[in-house]
């Protein structure tokens, strides 16, 4: 239990199995990862102490050995040939990176509306640490999705439950308090995109907590220990199409993995907007030929930008497409 403040100030702003920005074989035992059905479900969130590399910490919102309960991260999805996800170093720690200043070159010359749609931007995703409310015997599971379907829709939740309780005189209380929080209630809805069927969660809300969580509170994953970072140069080498297998056996490749007493990352050269979906300003210009790319299936969407922003992105058949034209 403790002051939740900061992490209210936090909620709203926030960053596929096959994620591998992340590094979940640093994971203890085997984790789930849990999926919406259609319908009323519940879960509880389990916050962890975070690290040096946690995106808040190094913008200065939180401090090392705070408690937060997901962890917001900035990527680049199906960069390169091996459609590897890079952790936005722009994004989530101002450093320089060469997808981000395509972006900006991009965006400086294009004309034409696909031109614009077709700028690559980092999008967030966020991680949480998860506890089915029935099916508690498979443990923590982590729970991955965006700004738009969750994260701002669970701020909007605790923000009702705050009005509720102080209009009622009772306890004001923040869902990720261990002993004192509140259970996730969201309703599953089936929805199409493309033709194939998908849960979006139509609607989230904050219940009373029934459940003892604290068991699981020391299993919580700290998301943050998890990110692949990649040196500016490695990263530019996947966009021009290095090879791969050939890159991660090669000595050259720069992938930092800090643990939590290894210094801070260097200075930021550049001030990062926390705002959702805001393009990342870059510290350097790279040149990248341009592709000829297909329009968005959803209306308003942005091909190459709005990667996450609606519900049925990830089972778009243009995501991999979408993703890689940055």
């Amino acid at each position: 239990m403790g002051d939740w403040g900061k992490q209210r100030e936090q909620m709203g702003k926030g960053a596929g199995n096959n994620f591998n920005a992340l590094d979940f074989s640093k994971v203890d035992g085997k984790h789930e990862f849990y999926k919406l059905v259609e319908g009323g479900q519940k879960f509880n969130i389990i916050p962890f102490p975070i690290g040096k590399k946690h995106p808040l910490v190094a913008k200065g919102a939180l401090e090392k050995g705070d408690l937060f309960y997901s962890l917001p991260l900035y990527v680049h999805k199906d960069v390169g040939a091996g459609r590897k996800s890079i952790a936005c170093p722009n994004k989530n720690y101002g450093k320089p990176c060469p997808i981000c200043e395509l972006a900006e070159e991009m965006n400086k010359t294009a004309r034409t509306k696909e031109e614009k749609d077709a700028v690559p931007y980092a999008r967030l995703r966020l991680f949480y640490n998860i506890v089915d409310c029935d099916n508690p015997d498979k443990g923590l599971q982590i729970f991955e999705t965006n700004a738009k379907d969750f994260e701002k829709p669970l701020k909007a939740a605790q923000d009702d439950a705050d009005k509720e309780a102080a209009k009622k005189g009772k306890e004001v209380r923040f869902f990720a308090d261990i002993e004192k929080g509140l259970t996730v209630k969201i309703i599953g809805a089936e929805d199409y995109f493309n033709g194939k069927k998908f849960i979006k969660a139509s609607s989230v809300t904050l219940v009373a907590r029934e459940d003892d969580i604290s068991e699981f509170e020391d299993d919580a994953i700290g998301f943050d220990r998890l990110i692949e970072e990649m040196s500016y140069d490695d990263i530019a080498a996947l966009m021009n199409g290095a090879d791969t297998e050939e890159e991660e056996e090669s000595p050259a490749r720069k992938k930092v993995a800090r643990d939590e007493d290894d210094d801070e990352p260097p200075a930021r050269k550049k001030v990062v907007k926390e705002d959702d979906d805001d393009e990342a300003p870059p510290a350097k210009k790279v040149v990248k030929e341009e592709e000829d790319v297909p329009k968005c299936p959803v209306k308003n969407g942005v091909f190459g930008k709005s990667n996450g922003d609606f519900d049925s992105c990830d089972d778009c058949t243009l995501w991999k497409k979408c993703v890689k034209a940055q």
